[in-house]
């Protein structure tokens, strides 16, 4: 996880939203990846 920001590509008002993650939120992050097999970190 190189990225230190979270981008949400589609939005109601059709641009993207760059999201900053504080050092919390990425070890949070990295953790949850560790967890999973799959490359989605958070799923629906």
């Amino acid at each position: 996880m190189g990225k230190k920001t979270w981008e949400i590509p589609n939005t109601k008002n059709g641009k993207p939203h760059v999201i900053p993650l504080l050092p919390p939120a990425i070890e949070i992050l990295e953790r949850r990846k560790k967890e999973t097999d799959t490359k989605e970190i958070i799923s629906e």
